[in-house]
């Protein structure tokens, strides 16, 4: 059996060269796609850690407003609040 497996393939052997360049390929275009998916993902994650990281408050208006994608969204806020926060002092650390 070993013997006729062997015949098959050396007498295809265009066959055996394209198979095994196609399970190369798939297998470099696999690990690419991780590495980018793991490279945006830290991105993502970095980015998000240190949006805030000087803000010590934040307003947001108490209407929430559903979207088509399950997402909620908050409605403006007036303009008679964001006179009162403006007027709050900021302390200096």
């Amino acid at each position: 059996m070993l013997r006729i497996a062997l015949k098959n393939v050396l007498a295809r052997k265009g066959r055996l060269l394209l198979s095994a360049l196609a399970v190369i390929a798939g297998c470099a275009f696999l690990s690419g796609v991780f590495v980018f998916s793991d490279t945006i993902r830290g991105s993502i994650d970095k980015l998000f850690a240190t949006a805030f990281d000087k803000t010590d408050a934040y307003a947001r208006s108490a209407v929430s407003i559903k979207s088509d994608f399950g997402q909620e969204q908050r409605g403006s806020i007036p303009d008679s609040v964001i006179a009162q926060i403006e007027a709050v002092p900021v302390s200096r650390r």
